[in-house]
């Protein structure tokens, strides 16, 4: 809703930008997302963690330490996540970080591009 604190705290272009990255995301269950909808971060919280089959994911859970939920935070746990995800699939991490460094100028789809292609050579590789 345009009165949501989402809406206050992040500008539109921000939203549309970052919303579906996986820095914005947390692994529920169908029944927690359900539940959940597009309410605020503080409600969201609230679903995930308060309301009975508390989330079990560890990924999930370190969201209930966050007093809020900014662009910095997405940034920095877009960033944590893809760097884990090349590490397990072995793809250079200094190639990926460049491609994140500049990602305020690439779009989503180039840096799945890019991971996709580096994991693809990979596996040729072996």
């Amino acid at each position: 809703k345009p009165d949501s604190q989402w809406c206050k705290d992040w500008t539109e272009a921000d939203r549309d930008k970052w919303v579906h990255r996986l820095g914005n995301l947390v692994l529920l269950s169908r029944k927690k997302n359900s539940a959940a909808r597009n309410y605020d971060f503080e409600e969201k919280k609230s679903k995930y963690f308060k309301e009975g089959n508390t989330t079990i994911f560890p990924l999930t859970i370190d969201v209930v330490n966050q007093e809020q939920w900014t662009i910095k935070q997405v940034k920095d746990k877009q960033e944590k996540y893809v760097k884990k995800l090349t590490e397990l699939w072995k793809i250079e991490y200094s190639n990926v970080q460049t491609q994140l460094s500049n990602s305020m100028e690439i779009e989503e789809i180039e840096q799945a591009e890019l991971l996709l292609k580096q994991l693809r050579e990979k596996l040729v590789q072996q």
